[in-house]
């Protein structure tokens, strides 16, 4: 398994986690935040193709800021790799306010 690297996304940006898996048999997949398992849903859509573990995160905000660990497992073991998703706004972007 090759490490998954940090990831940087301003507020509302899609981020993107991938990590190349090699083994003799298919793996299980499995991603989570900070220990929590992910479920597939609309805002975390997770594929594995040619042998690539891919998490997208839509929309993200300042709350998905955290470590995102990607496990493989088989009737062989398991391996697991570990990133950071930072969500900052840049300096100079400033909040919106609505006024009423």
């Amino acid at each position: 398994m090759r490490h998954m690297h940090d990831v940087y996304a301003r507020p509302g940006e899609s981020a993107k986690f991938e990590c190349r898996i090699t083994g003799e048999q298919q793996p299980e997949i499995t991603w989570s935040k900070d220990y929590q398992k992910l479920i597939q849903g609309q805002r975390f859509k997770m594929t594995y193709r040619d042998a690539v573990a891919s998490l997208i995160i839509h929309e993200v905000s300042e709350k998905d800021t955290g470590y995102f660990t990607v496990e493989a497992s088989n009737q062989h073991g398991f391996a697991t790799s570990t990133a950071a998703l930072k969500v900052k706004r840049m300096e100079n972007q400033h909040p919106m306010y609505i006024f009423y």
